[in-house]
């Protein structure tokens, strides 16, 4: 794996946990990990796979190791967990990636950092998607770009946003949970986007959502082109579409995202396919993953996930196998305020065939 020299000891050791099955120091890491195993509730969705705070979890493969990102906590601003097979995870401690908020950030007591996201653009070339609040307001949330050469050292972040549509007036557009998909069946076109939540905040109103596609350049730090929509939030769910990522599987694009409030037992991971980036989406009609699965186990409000766009499976007899994270709530902890619930880190696998999408 390209590392620096001097985080490589600290990549190498965290990995080695997997083998040795022992324990992460939670006084390190602020989680403590579940030594020689997940709970495992199905052949294809495990979790908790560690305990604790891990929400709103991305997932990147680079050079034979899984590592998943989060949202802050515990004063890390982007907390990092890997894996050698996609089953046994622990955290990488004592390591913030992302020690430096962007100039545009606000910091202090508005300070918060959303959704990473990473991404592989080419050998020792990696870039992180962020979302975090804006120095203008407390309520205007952008998405900004950083840079690193390795999955674990620090990343750079950019000194201006990305995406980050102007306040007008009373009313306010929040991009949210920029996440990277790079098309495999495009080559020789548009193959980069940034995909991300677009929210409008009208007084008086219900905020409305979206799921965007933004082209950006090959490099992944500038926009490119127009972006478009992919899927409208509407009454039934919640007028919540956030959570973006898709992958090409199958033949086809699949678009999975969440509906409804984070905090809300409704929370469900859905799923929309299309045949061209551009669409036009179909959702399915059932979500992939809801409140009351047995898989789940008691857990609730699943979502605010990532499918990993870079690798499939194909199934003998037809079909694709698909890896995805995402976070569910710990029972007891639902009514403990915002600030309370404790979301931790689930991975899942999806069987992609003849258009549908379901746990394998």
């Amino acid at each position: 794996m390209p590392t620096s020299p001097r985080h490589t000891p600290l990549l190498l050791l965290a990995l080695s946990f997997f083998q040795r099955s022992v324990a992460v120091p939670a006084a390190q890491s602020g989680y403590a990990w579940r030594s020689g195993g997940v709970v495992v509730a199905s052949s294809s969705i495990r979790g908790p796979v560690i305990d604790g705070n891990f929400a709103d979890p991305s997932i990147l493969k680079a050079d034979g190791a899984y590592f998943a990102y989060a949202t802050n906590q515990n004063g890390v601003r982007c907390p990092v967990a890997s894996s050698f097979k996609f089953e046994h995870w622990a955290p990488v401690t004592g390591n913030d990636v992302l020690p430096n908020l962007p100039a545009w950030a606000a910091t202090g007591k508005g300070e918060s950092v959303w959704g990473p996201d990473v991404t592989q653009i080419a050998k020792e070339q990696y870039v992180m998607y962020i979302t975090a609040v804006t120095k203008d307001a407390y309520d205007h949330r952008c998405i900004g770009a950083a840079t690193s050469n390795d999955p674990i050292s620090p990343f750079k972040p950019a000194n201006e946003p990305l995406i980050c549509p102007p306040k007008s007036g009373d009313v306010i557009t929040n991009v949210i949970g920029g996440a990277a998909f790079h098309d495999p069946s495009s080559p020789a076109g548009q193959s980069r986007y940034l995909l991300y939540c677009e929210r409008v905040l009208t007084p008086g109103t219900i905020a409305q959502t979206r799921t965007m596609a933004q082209p950006v350049s090959p490099d992944g730090l500038t926009t490119s082109g127009a972006a478009f929509p992919m899927t409208v939030a509407d009454a039934s769910e919640g007028y919540v579409n956030e959570s973006p990522s898709v992958v090409y599987a199958d033949g086809i694009f699949i678009l999975f995202f969440s509906t409804h409030a984070w905090y809300d037992p409704a929370y469900t991971v859905s799923c929309a396919t299309a045949k061209a980036m551009e669409g036009p989406w179909t959702k399915q009609k059932e979500p992939v993953l809801k409140t009351g699965m047995p898989a789940l186990k008691g857990w609730t409000s699943p979502g605010s996930g990532t499918v990993l766009s870079g690798e499939t499976d194909e199934v003998q007899g037809g079909g694709a196998k698909v890896k995805y994270v995402f976070h569910a709530t710990e029972p007891g902890t639902e009514g403990n305020g915002h600030g309370g619930i404790v979301r931790s880190l689930w991975t899942a696998t999806f069987l992609v065939k003849d258009g549908r999408v379901k746990a394998v």
